[in-house]
């Protein structure tokens, strides 16, 4: 766990935003001089109008058409990259983003578990333990009765560590072709061992292609299975040279051909330091931007983004609008939302990005923090900027930090034991979000602000498939959308009468509505989806309980068996089918079921108590 991140990923996902205006709110630095301020925003308005003005000629150029940037480039792996770019490989490795991912058997993962460790959580009253066996870490979680006897044990080898340890590092286990999040992480900060992010019990919380394929160099994903991945799971460990420069084969096949480079500059490679500010930002959002609402485009999978092309081409980030002027809670993915509500991003005519403050290959040491984007802040502002004396300024620790000011830290309410850098830079303590930038003026005919819009050209549109889906990941915390969803979904439901999503979404809704009542209905639809490729758990899981319900336990159990098969690691199938089979009175394949999923799921209290119940030692 680092300061990056990725969408998290799934059709349904609940959601957790912003005002400011310079001048507003505690004043942060005390008053140096009416006369002296005045005339430095004299000044400083002269520069802005010829800095918008060359900015505004700058969006309106078109963007360079990267080649590498089409489909059918491959890539090669930063080691290719290495062999000419030798010295920006090294340092680049030294980063956060260089160390994303690594073996959980790494010597440092090893070392921060000298002896075992074990933490009680009493709120879920479970036991949770992390220890060495020679090379190889280990989790387990257990329950002990009331006299102390061990209810049930489940332990997994740990497989990847991901994180930076900015704020520590969570654990990643193999079970079969599929991953999963390990219960409990390392947290730097506290230097303990604690819950995961986001846990739930077991260990049955799949690494969605979303979070994978920003935490790594390259995934490699089962197509259309949430959390399986082929072998090896990842081509590239730690994320790479070409997450953010785009495939090199195509570069790489050329300057090893030593093809001479076009006089406009090499077009085989994007440098995202030639990008229009808006194009390279893009890049950065992939990971650092959650937004309320991902939806990817139709057909689009998180690999199939292409630095160097609109960001929205893949996926589009929606964020609803403010309601207040309230500073929110600290989420970790929203970088670019709170750099674009920045007065110094408004007043800079969108020249400030990502990249003016972040060299993607260097990153400076924490005693060098302050200094280095100190130096940034004064590629814009001038000493005289603060408004506190050099004395004052040295009195903070660390000395004369910009950053400290402008940019606190601020604690991640998602994340335990963590801080994150706020990247809306105010002037004053407190200051409340701007108007205009993500409240309700901004947002569009849908509701929603597109974060990743295209800067220029005409205003992008999203279409009425992604606006539904987006929709419905919003209803849960923002009921105000669903009079939206259901006026579009009919709509939607003509123009894509095959979609196997939409046919599970008109499915759902009209449970909703209509109840057991719509059950024909919904059975219909929900069988539709999976003849037509849906390989959603929820699916299968609503279809086989409907059957059942409706005294259709044969129907019933051979779609939980086909959405076992695709899921394996979803205990609800195991116990449906276990139900299933005690009602066509197969109790041999019942316990089967039951074991099976017992040695699964130690932790699921239905199965194993229904199997002592079933076991012949148990019948009465």
């Amino acid at each position: 766990m680092g300061e990056a991140g990725r969408f998290t990923s799934g059709r349904v996902i609940g959601s957790e935003t912003r005002k400011a205006r310079a001048g507003e709110g505690g004043d942060i630095c005390s008053a140096r001089g009416r006369l002296a301020s005045l005339i430095w925003n004299l000044l400083a308005a002269v520069v802005l109008s010829f800095a918008m003005l060359a900015t505004a000629q700058a969006q309106s150029t078109p963007a360079r058409a990267y080649r590498n940037a089409q489909p059918g480039v491959t890539r090669v792996g930063s080691a290719a990259c290495a062999e000419c770019h030798a010295d920006i490989a090294q340092s680049f490795r030294r980063t956060d983003m260089g160390h994303s991912l690594e073996s959980a058997s790494a010597p440092d993962q090893l070392a921060r578990v000298p002896g075992p460790v074990t933490v009680y959580d009493k709120a879920l009253h479970r036991y949770y333990r992390v220890f060495r066996k020679g090379s190889r870490l280990y989790q387990s979680e257990y329950a002990l009765d009331e006299s102390g006897k061990v209810i049930y044990r489940h332990t997994e080898k740990l497989a990847y560590a991901v994180g930076a340890g900015e704020n520590g590092y969570s654990y990643i286990i193999r079970r079969g072709d599929s991953l999963f999040q390990a219960p409990l992480s390392f947290y730097t900060k506290s230097g303990t061992w604690d819950l995961s992010p986001g846990h739930e019990l077991g260990f049955n919380r799949p690494i969605p292609l979303g979070c994978a394929a920003c935490h790594s160099g390259e995934a490699n994903p089962v197509p259309q299975r949430n959390g399986a991945y082929l072998h090896p799971e990842f081509r590239e460990l730690s994320i790479g040279c070409e997450n953010c420069h785009g495939p090199g084969s195509l570069h790489v096949a050329e300057r090893r051909e030593n093809k001479p480079i076009p006089s406009g500059g090499d077009d085989s490679i994007v440098n995202p330091a030639d990008l229009p500010a808006w194009l390279a930002d893009n890049i950065c959002m992939s990971c650092h931007e959650q937004g309320d609402a991902q939806v990817l485009e139709p057909g689009k999978t998180y690999l199939d983004f292409r630095p160097g092309t609109p960001l929205s081409q893949t996926a589009a980030l929606f964020k609803v609008p403010q309601k207040d002027r309230s500073e929110g809670k600290g989420v970790p993915l929203e970088h670019y939302t709170l750099m674009i509500s920045s007065q110094c991003y408004r007043s800079s005519g969108g020249r400030l990005s990502c990249l003016a403050c972040h060299d993607p290959h260097v990153e400076p040491p924490p005693a060098e923090a302050p200094a280095y984007y100190r130096s940034k802040c004064l590629t814009c502002h001038t000493d005289a900027s603060c408004k506190l004396t050099l004395a004052e300024r040295n009195q903070h620790t660390p000395r004369d930090n910009c950053i400290g000011c402008h940019m606190p830290k601020q604690p991640l309410g998602l994340i335990a034991h963590s801080a994150l850098t706020n990247h809306r830079i105010i002037r004053t303590a407190n200051e409340p979000f701007p108007k205009r930038v993500l409240d309700r003026q901004a947002a569009g005919p849908d509701g929603l602000i597109l974060l990743d819009a295209p800067s220029h050209g005409s205003p992008a549109v999203p279409s009425p498939l992604t606006l539904l889906v987006a929709y419905e990941q919003l209803m849960g915390d923002h009921m105000e959308y669903q009079a939206r969803f259901d006026a579009l979904l009919p709509r939607v439901a003509k123009e894509h009468p095959q979609d196997p999503q939409v046919l599970a979404m008109l499915a759902r809704r009209k449970l909703e509505t209509g109840g057991m009542d719509a059950a024909p209905q919904v059975m219909s639809l929900l069988s539709e989806a999976i003849e037509r490729g849906s390989t959603w758990a929820p699916d299968y899981l609503l279809l086989g309980d409907l059957l059942e319900r409706t005294g259709h336990a044969a129907e019933a159990a051979k779609i939980l068996q086909r959405g076992l098969e695709l899921n394996p690691y979803v205990s609800n199938f195991y116990e449906l089918l276990a139900q299933d089979d005690d009602l066509l009175g197969h109790k041999n394949r019942e316990r089967a079921v039951l074991q099976l999923g017992s040695r699964r799921f130690p932790e699921d209290k239905w199965m194993r108590d229904r199997l002592k119940k079933e076991e012949p030692h148990g019948r009465g």
